[in-house]
């Protein structure tokens, strides 16, 4: 009985950046506001990336920052700015949306917008209005070049490899 209980120990208790029972590698980093945590698969080689914000309220998955709002919201209202700056309308965004991820508006998630990671580039937060006249929310997104290029570090190396 011992042993057993050893084995499925090695097997569910993770350690930080070493080999796993499962067959893959973890690899962790903190950068600014973002958490990486790097997959490696021992047999494929396969990586999955997975990159989000320390409170868990945005994730970056090709080329997008995808931010969770508390409710349900028409995105085609909402209004963003990054640190301060010029307002921005979502729906002005869906062009380029649209061609960073051809089925973003068919897989989208209701509680969550989308942004093109291009327009938050150095930013320190992003501030968003759900609708018109509706109370603005800031989210911390600093350090996200940092993050981005430790993924790379740890073989990450395009967009393809991240996941949600």
């Amino acid at each position: 009985m011992p042993a057993v209980l050893l084995a499925l120990v090695l097997v569910f208790v993770p350690g930080r950046g070493e080999a796993y029972a499962a067959g893959f590698l973890r690899q962790r980093a903190s950068l600014g506001d973002w958490r990486l945590t790097v997959r490696t698969d021992r047999f494929s080689g396969e990586r999955r990336c997975r990159l989000v914000t320390r409170r868990g309220n945005a994730s970056y998955t090709r080329g997008i920052i995808a931010i969770r709002l508390s409710r349900v919201f028409d995105p085609s209202e909402a209004v963003l700015r990054a640190d301060g700056g010029a307002a921005v309308r979502w729906r002005g965004l869906i062009p380029e949306l649209a061609r960073l991820d051809p089925g973003f508006a068919s897989e989208r998630d209701p509680r969550k917008l989308q942004i093109p990671a291009a327009l938050m580039k150095d930013a320190q937060q992003v501030e968003v209005s759900p609708a018109f006249g509706k109370r603005a929310r800031r989210y911390r997104i600093a350090g996200l070049d940092a993050a981005l290029e430790q993924a790379v570090a740890f073989g990450c190396r395009s967009d393809a490899a991240f996941v949600r």
